[in-house]
């Protein structure tokens, strides 16, 4: 928790910061510690920290601080680390991923949605069925995941006939999955 203080307070996230620095003023261990800290909570404060504009000059820097997309995914990564229970924000963070199509990321979160829920939506299901097979390991999906067997026959069934069947034809009987979309659709530019 004091390394989620510091990076709160590096980064200029003064709320998230002091709910942490209040947490550990309630422990005897870190109680005159997180009081220390309390005193860099804004950015007139924090400034005056040597150690802390040390740490900022590591940070990166963009034209524009408002840009989503240089923000947004590590933002989203906080939360979901933080409140992994936040069932809005992991969804969000988890399309935001296959939008832009970083599997080896949207699987990284997987084990973590896998603990809390029974079944995955389609979509989940199709983005690991989708990785799997790009290891040369789909049968491994559904021993890993619970996948239904009709996402997998229908992956399998695309995996086909890809190749034989016209971009359009293929768009009328695959155009609702996510392996169509990642084949056919452009990724947005981040």
């Amino acid at each position: 928790m004091k390394r989620l203080v510091e990076t709160y307070l590096v980064n200029g996230e003064y709320r998230a910061a002091e709910k942490y620095i209040r947490i550990l003023e309630q422990t005897p261990r870190y109680k005159a510690w997180a009081a220390e800290q309390r005193q860099y909570l804004g950015e007139k404060e924090s400034q005056s920290a040597g150690w802390i504009q040390a740490k900022r000059a590591f940070l990166p820097v963009t034209d524009n601080p408002f840009d989503l997309t240089k923000t947004l995914p590590s933002a989203l990564a906080f939360l979901i680390d933080d409140h992994p229970d936040n069932q809005a924000a992991f969804d969000y963070g988890m399309c935001y991923l296959l939008v832009y199509k970083n599997l080896p990321a949207f699987m990284h979160y997987m084990p973590l949605y896998k603990e809390r829920h029974q079944s995955f939506p389609k979509l989940y299901q199709e983005a690991i069925c989708l990785y799997y097979a790009s290891k040369g390991k789909m049968a491994e999906a559904a021993k890993d995941y619970p996948i239904d067997s009709e996402v997998t026959n229908r992956m399998q069934q695309f995996l086909k006939t890809a190749r034989s069947l016209s971009a359009a034809n293929l768009k009328q009987l695959y155009g609702d999955t996510y392996y169509y979309y990642t084949e056919f659709m452009p990724t947005p530019k981040q």
